[in-house]
């Protein structure tokens, strides 16, 4: 009843039908396992031009308008009108040339009918591998009535995602009406080949799969468009702040950069003075305390070993007074080291002055007005109570310091040696 149903378009304003195509999900147009196709068939221009816009209209449903011609006619000019409006539209295009297998010169047919694409939609005729297809739908078998199964052909299926098979200019061309789609006395049957068959087959096949990708890939666009579109806003927003980021550190990177290279040889200098002071201050301390070490060692070295050489000024008053004798002998002698002391002290502070003074010529020298000038009070030296605790000498005076024992040792064996008849006490 499809045929009846389908002319008396005065009860049905709208006919839908539901195929039930049995291949695998990758082969299946309708049935992809991504999105439901459904197609859409305009009753064609030169039947109802009015039916055909009303459908266009509503474009914002329609993922893609597949143009149906004959390859006999080609493009009329109600065609051509349609084709370059719907352009403004949509900017692809399928264009399908049927009837291929009635052309004899289907090299020139093919030239003249891209021509006349690539004037109408230039982008349509850019992808035109993709888009435009040149075929015989009575190649297509179709499974006779009551029989179930079958490929789903051309027909229209159920889906949320409408295809437009669009505005047929004349879908039938020249055909016989009674031979398409294979059934008897179609052309098909008229002792072709079966080489042609397949040919004119996977031609159709090639169109069905161009139409499968073409409206996956832009039902995936369309719906991938809202998340493209803000994670693009937030590509461009992290654009813009590492542009900014990128320029503020480049431009911080500079000057400290030119900082650098301007403190560059201010610090090789100051490396270099560095060095220079602080070798120069390591010889002035150096020379200072070994100078100042030699001379007092030596001068009180030389004192001690010769005090005892020296006259004093003290008189011996007797026997019974040695004890006195002695104390003041011990005074005396303690009176002359310590004023030795005294003068090792007084080089010592004279040297540590002119050493101080080559220290601060040396800052003066390498640090300019950048030298803290410090205050040494070298009257302070050799002041503390450590340092007098250090010059006290406690020694007392005892028997046996009135007596020289080694010397009596030595007299003892010299006399011993010359009469083993002298005794010790005798010696003593």
């Amino acid at each position: 009843q499809l045929e009846n149903i389908v002319t008396d378009n005065e009860r049905y304003s709208q006919c839908k039908i539901y195929v039930k195509d049995i291949r695998a999900v990758d082969e299946s147009l309708l049935n992809n396992g991504v999105v439901d196709i459904a197609l859409i068939d305009a009753p064609g221009l030169n039947n109802d031009s009015l039916k055909t816009t009303a459908v266009f209209a509503r474009q914002e449903e329609i993922d893609v308008v597949v143009f149906v011609v004959s390859a006999a006619n080609h493009f009329t000019l109600s065609a051509k009108e349609f084709i370059f409006n719907a352009a403004r539209e949509k900017a692809y295009i399928f264009m399908v040339v049927n009837g291929f297998d009635n052309i004899k010169d289907k090299k020139r047919c093919q030239e003249m009918i891209l021509k006349q694409v690539a004037h109408l939609s230039p982008a349509t005729f850019k992808e035109s591998a993709e888009l435009v297809h040149f075929v015989s739908s009575n190649a297509i078998p179709v499974v006779p009535a009551g029989i179930t199964g079958g490929s789903g052909g051309v027909g229209g299926g159920g889906g949320s995602g409408p295809g437009f098979d669009g505005p047929n200019d004349d879908l039938d061309g020249d055909d016989d009406p009674a031979g398409k789609h294979g059934e008897p006395g179609s052309p098909a049957d008229k002792g072709k080949g079966k080489g042609k068959e397949r040919e004119m087959q996977q031609d159709f096949a090639e169109l069905e799969s161009s139409l499968r990708r073409f409206v996956l890939e832009k039902r995936a666009r369309s719906k991938l468009a809202p998340a493209k579109t803000y994670l693009m806003n937030v590509l461009g927003d992290l654009h813009s702040l590492a542009t900014v980021n990128k320029d503020v550190a480049q431009s911080e990177l500079d000057r400290v950069m030119k900082e650098l290279q301007d403190l560059e040889p201010v610090y090789e200098q100051s490396k270099k003075a560095r060095t220079e002071a602080s070798e120069g201050v390591e010889h002035t301390t150096e020379g200072t305390a070994t100078e100042v070490y030699s001379h007092t060692r030596d001068t009180l070295n030389t004192t001690i070993g010769r005090v005892a050489e020296r006259d004093l000024g003290v008189h011996y008053p007797g026997l019974l007074s040695v004890y006195q004798f002695a104390e003041d002998i011990k005074a005396a002698m303690l009176r002359e080291i310590s004023e030795v002391v005294n003068i090792c002290e007084e080089h010592a502070r004279g040297q540590t002055v002119q050493g101080f003074s080559g220290i601060r010529s040396l800052g003066l020298l390498h640090l300019g007005d950048g030298y803290t000038d410090l205050t040494f009070h070298s009257e302070k030296m050799f002041r503390r109570k450590k340092d007098a605790l250090a010059r006290q000498v406690d020694v007392e005076v005892e028997v046996w310091d009135f007596f020289d024992i080694a010397s009596l040792w030595e007299r003892q064996e010299k006399v011993a040696g010359t009469s083993m008849a002298v005794t010790v006490a005798g010696v003593v």
